[in-house]
């Protein structure tokens, strides 16, 4: 089945799923010591459920959940 076939539009309906895409001009850096900006500030502010970045750093951590690794980084 395509992607426009009835059996996906089903699950959309049913599951209720949707998605906004949102873009960031940062993939996230830790600003006046308390918050981010990017795409980890708004996962931390619940501005988003998923989100991507390229690298793994420390001071990220604390703020946001990596799943996998993907590319580590030594800061």
């Amino acid at each position: 089945m395509g992607k426009g076939s009835d059996e996906n539009n089903c699950c959309v309906v049913i599951n209720s799923i949707g998605f906004v895409l949102l873009r960031t001009n940062s993939w996230g850096y830790l600003r006046n010591g308390t918050s981010f900006d990017g795409i980890v500030g708004a996962l931390h502010r619940k501005e988003t459920d998923i989100g991507s970045s390229a690298f793994f750093r420390k001071d990220r951590f604390a703020f946001v959940d990596y799943p996998a690794e993907t590319w580590g980084s030594r800061y």
